[in-house]
């Protein structure tokens, strides 16, 4: 089933005739919806597109990003691959810095959410998003191209 989407109203596809100032972007599926179940909302008893729907998904995105987690020799292993070399860059680092070396020694798995990693990683030059993809790097959720930027 298609439902089609008028001044941001879901209709059944059936209750229109087909014209020429039909957009493929009007058209949502039934699958789509399930798939994306936050994409409409109920509003005065009618299914409408939600308009914070991209601001809610991004959100959640976000909230999973930050309970990935991985090893200290994966992460080490995975910044050599950005050119920054562990015991010239990130050592020195983590010694001059009381909590990081607490945190790093007493540790067995770095979790993404963890403000520490983005502190470093901006001394170092290191963006929130590349730290993201290094974690989702070393979950198997994207290649090594797509980490690496290229």
């Amino acid at each position: 089933m298609f439902y089609l989407i008028k001044n941001n109203v879901l209709n059944s596809f059936a209750d229109y005739k087909y014209d020429n100032d039909c957009l493929e972007t009007d058209i949502i599926t039934q699958d789509e919806l399930r798939e994306h179940p936050n994409k409409v909302i109920v509003q005065n008893g009618v299914l409408v597109l939600n308009p914070n729907y991209e601001q809610e998904e991004e959100e959640k995105e976000a909230e999973r990003i930050s309970h990935l987690k991985c090893t200290k020799r994966v992460f080490v292993l995975m910044l050599e691959q950005l050119q920054y070399d562990y015991f010239e860059t990130i050592q020195p680092l983590i010694e001059t810095n009381r909590q990081a070396k607490l945190e790093w020694e007493l540790c067995v798995e770095l979790e993404r959410s963890n403000p520490l990693l983005d502190q470093l990683g901006s001394q170092i030059g290191i963006t929130s998003e590349q730290l993201d993809n290094l974690f989702k790097f070393a979950n198997g959720e994207i290649t090594q191209q797509e980490f690496l930027g290229e």
